[in-house]
């Protein structure tokens, strides 16, 4: 709940910034930071993203941590954070 919240907050301001849609957005943040596996559907190979809702809490803490160092430091985009959400990531 309240992990899942911090993080679509991120990506809502990321959207703003950026102009991309929050689908591209989650997608990259996914391929980028969580297990990618390939798996053959009628002999073309598919690119399957892990789900973020089949990562436990300390695993989204981690996932969310690496998604705001990315956005400050490669995007240089300053995100506004609520209180307390350091908290909800460790």
């Amino acid at each position: 709940g309240q992990q899942n919240n911090l993080y679509w907050h991120i990506i809502e301001q990321v959207r703003v910034e950026t102009a991309n849609t929050k689908d591209a957005i989650h997608d990259h943040c996914r391929k980028e930071f969580l297990e990618v596996r390939v798996e053959e559907v009628a002999k073309k190979p598919v690119v399957v993203l892990k789900s973020t809702t089949s990562l436990n809490t300390k695993e989204m803490g981690i996932f969310i941590d690496e998604v705001i160092t990315w956005v400050e430091s490669d995007l240089g985009i300053k995100l506004n954070l609520p209180d307390g959400w350091r908290e909800l990531i460790s």
